[in-house]
């Protein structure tokens, strides 16, 4: 796979002198990447003293744990709000906590072990489950059509139980069968996390994933604050998610766009359920000079302002 790069990149942060580093595979220049989450199992290499070659693994395992928790502790809180305040008895008794574990357990084995059941068709098409059509390179029938994975209809029966071709594991990262306008074939990447962790690919969107259950985490802070008794927002509780959408920036940069929204559109959600409130001031005092009460797009925008300017103040050079 990626390894290759990967372990270039961790070595080459470990042994560069100064920053950007230097890229081990382009002498004189420097890494053109975004690569934070290379820098941070790099850096922990070095303080433990463990060389890459292993720092590599260590940290896939690493990545592995923390992205368990990550959703372990998402889905718990989230659970655990939405049973407290309901008015069932079983929840009023104080049971919620155990549902809260339950689902919070599920959410830790499913995220970042259950994959896209591409492995249940590979069986069943090895096993010749609606086959109709056996030719050579064509082994298919009106189901596998519909579904229509690339190059599972060209995969062989098998004379197992299950699939004997060597790379049937991989077409579950690229179950989507896209073509452009001219009826060329697309390759689109599906890839989850069991794939990469089954991988072992120590590729940028895994090195963020513990990263976008945090920012998520404080997504969920952000909506609950100031409602049914919690204290408002104020400047200073910004600080973190300022801090995590930089680095989300700058660990997977394809992440940042979706994960700026998500914190914007809960914070305007967060204002629409304090709207009429006595604790729903708004932390950013300059609206104050505008000699009327804010509306809810002012105040949104405000915020928008405060946050892209925080962000780019903490890793301003990354994003």
């Amino acid at each position: 796979g990626e390894k290759f790069m990967e372990i270039m990149y961790l070595n080459s942060i470990g042994r560069s002198e100064y920053f950007p580093p230097n890229d081990a595979w382009l002498s004189g220049y420097a890494i053109s990447y975004y690569y934070f989450g290379y820098v941070m199992v790099a850096t922990l290499a070095k303080l433990s003293a463990i060389p890459t070659r292993y720092a590599f693994n260590l940290g896939i395992a690493t990545l592995f744990a923390l992205t368990a928790s990550g959703a372990f502790s998402v889905v718990y809180n989230m659970v655990a709000v939405a049973a407290r305040r309901s008015p069932r008895r079983a929840q009023r008794d104080g049971s919620w906590q155990r549902v809260a574990l339950v689902y919070g357990a599920l959410a830790a084995v499913m995220i970042p072990l259950m994959g896209n059941l591409e492995g249940a068709l590979e069986f069943a098409h090895a096993n010749g489950v609606g086959v109709t059509v056996e030719e050579p390179g064509n082994v298919t029938g009106p189901f596998w059509e519909w579904i229509d994975v690339k190059n599972l209809t060209r995969a062989p029966l098998s004379e197992t139980w299950h699939p004997t071709d060597g790379w049937w594991w991989w077409r579950a990262s690229r179950v989507i069968h896209d073509k452009g306008l001219t009826g060329n074939d697309m390759e689109v990447i599906d890839e989850f996390p069991a794939f990469s962790f089954l991988l072992g690919d120590m590729h940028p969107h895994v090195l963020a994933y513990p990263f976008v259950f945090m920012v998520i985490g404080l997504a969920f802070n952000l909506l609950l604050a100031g409602t049914e008794g919690t204290s408002p927002t104020t400047g200073g509780e910004w600080w973190m998610a300022y801090l995590c959408l930089g680095a989300i920036g700058f660990l997977n940069t394809w992440d940042l766009p979706f994960y700026f929204f998500l914190i914007v559109a809960v914070y305007a959600l967060n204002l629409y359920l304090r709207a009429g409130r006595a604790d729903s001031a708004d932390p950013d005092e300059g609206l104050a000079a505008t000699g009327h009460a804010p509306t809810l797009l002012e105040r949104l925008l405000a915020q928008w302002g405060v946050l892209k300017a925080g962000g780019t103040r903490w890793f301003g050079q990354a994003v």
